[in-house]
């Protein structure tokens, strides 16, 4: 698997085969790629590199951040997502599950909402389940998730969950505390304990490292002839008539 890094302050002249020759001696280059702007087609002095492993990533940080290249200090470090960067991230969504994502540069805009949509923050979160967005995997495990077939303890419904997780904080605390609750909750999680765990492992979302293609103008067209070969017809109109306005 390789590894993605973020080079900045790159000299403006710098070219993707040039980044691309710049981090060669360090091992293998995936690919290189200056990002430019998409109405000029100019450099905005960053790029990203897809090193062929993580030893490779390091040696090339080790050797080339704070390095001379075109009269600039290069910075050159591990990509991260935007939100790690300073920026802010709005997911539209209308499973639960991703309330675990939710942060202060993070919210979720939940459908259903009587008019409109509505934004999640963290505070939005536990007013809805009464605990942190961090633990929404521990509480999903404890009270089980029908949609996505996920039962939850037996006998443990919302409140109890809610109420495990703001007494022991985790759903391992919970666990480790099984002998304080009343019988039937800690039968469960005495007896159940590794299928809670399992739970908590299949409700809780990982990063997958995915390559974003480069950024390009939003192709209306086209996407108004896929919606239509697969017969959303209605999506390709929409499309269709964005299309007209570009």
């Amino acid at each position: 698997m390789g590894k993605k890094l973020y080079v900045g302050n790159l000299s403006y002249n710098t070219t993707s085969s040039e980044l691309q020759q710049m981090f060669g001696p360090h091992g293998t280059v995936q690919s290189a790629e200056v990002i430019q702007d998409r109405d000029t087609n100019r450099s905005k002095g960053f790029g990203f590199v897809l090193m062929g492993s993580d030893s490779e990533a390091k040696a090339a940080i080790a050797a080339l951040n704070g390095q001379d290249s075109g009269g600039r200090a290069l910075t050159v470090n591990e990509a991260r997502p935007k939100t790690e960067g300073g920026g802010r991230a709005v997911l539209f969504t209308g499973d639960r599950d991703m309330f675990q994502c939710v942060s202060e540069s993070v919210s979720v805009l939940f459908p259903g909402g009587k008019d409109g949509p509505d934004e999640l923050g963290p505070a939005d979160v536990r007013k809805r389940y009464g605990i942190p967005p961090e633990i929404v995997p521990d509480f999903i495990a404890l009270r089980g998730d029908p949609s996505d077939g996920i039962p939850g303890g037996t006998g443990i419904g919302e409140k109890t969950a809610r109420d495990l997780l703001l007494e022991y904080g985790t759903l391992e605390g919970a666990i480790a505390n099984a002998v304080r609750e009343r019988p039937r909750v800690q039968r469960a999680l005495r007896e159940q304990a590794e299928q809670l765990r399992s739970f908590k492992e299949i409700a809780t979302l990982v990063d997958v490292p995915v390559q974003r293609p480069p950024d390009r103008p939003t192709d209306y067209e086209a996407g108004a002839e896929a919606a239509r070969s697969r017969g959303m017809n209605r999506l390709a109109e929409r499309l269709q008539r964005l299309a007209a306005t570009v």
